[in-house]
């Protein structure tokens, strides 16, 4: 080959591979652009299905949260029905009655605060059994004739009977504790009715100033109890029972 002919073909052969170059580096530019694109797409769709994926724990553990804090009440709700409730609603929303839905809701919501509240009754109440003990003590060292010293404030050798509202919170009011006359209340058989040991919860919780009361007792024989006294305004409110 002489100078002149290659001096002609290299500048032709150095075109014709920037112009294969410059293709090739098209195609991976296309090709790369394509894939980003489907990655984009992808990430994406990808997105949609983990915010789909994330808003259905939320609705399940919402609904396992709830469901597991009925089975404390006692309540026991099958998870299977919740679920194809679900389902239906999303299959077919409007053939879901909601109001009648939101009445039966709105009916069962009021029946657990109800039992809500009976249970808090129950937990937060005892401090009557405690003042009574007391009491029950103090009558214990004093006796019969001495029986007048066993009131709230109290102290002695073994036994403190609690001022009225030592025990003051957001849920009890007052734990007092009444003296009666030796002669005031005298059943057919010769008990004698002693004290009575009243405790008052706080409206502000329960709705009421719902009361608890206990009876104390002591028969001509020299013993001394208590008793329940269905005067006790929790009693008609079905908030608690005798024991």
């Amino acid at each position: 080959m002489n100078n002149k002919l290659g001096a002609m073909i290299f500048p032709l052969c150095l075109a014709a591979f920037g112009r294969a170059a410059v293709a090739d580096n098209t195609v991976e530019e296309t090709q790369a652009a394509s894939t980003e694109a489907k990655s984009e797409s992808r990430e994406a769709i990808a997105l949609e299905d983990r915010v789909a994926i994330a808003l259905g724990y939320d609705l399940a553990y919402a609904v396992n949260s709830g469901l597991e804090e009925m089975s404390k009440l006692g309540e026991n709700i099958p998870r299977d029905k919740v679920i194809q409730a679900v389902n239906d609603y999303l299959a077919n929303p409007e053939a879901v009655d909601m109001t009648e839905a939101e009445k039966i809701i709105n009916a069962y919501y009021a029946s657990l605060q109800k039992k809500e509240i009976i249970y808090n009754f129950s937990q937060y109440t005892g401090q009557v059994h405690h003042v009574r003990d007391e009491v029950s003590k103090c009558f214990a060292q004093n006796g019969i004739d001495g029986y007048d010293k066993c009131v709230n404030g109290s102290t002695g050798e073994g036994y403190s009977i609690p001022d009225a509202d030592e025990f003051r919170t957001e849920l009890v009011k007052s734990v007092e504790v009444s003296l009666y006359g030796k002669n005031e209340h005298v059943s057919a058989n010769g008990d004698v009715k002693l004290y009575s040991v009243k405790l008052t919860v706080d409206e502000r919780t329960f709705d009421q100033p719902y009361t608890v009361i206990y009876d104390g007792f002591w028969n001509p024989s020299g013993e001394f109890y208590w008793r329940f006294d269905e005067k006790s305004t929790c009693y008609a409110a079905n908030l608690c029972r005798k024991n």
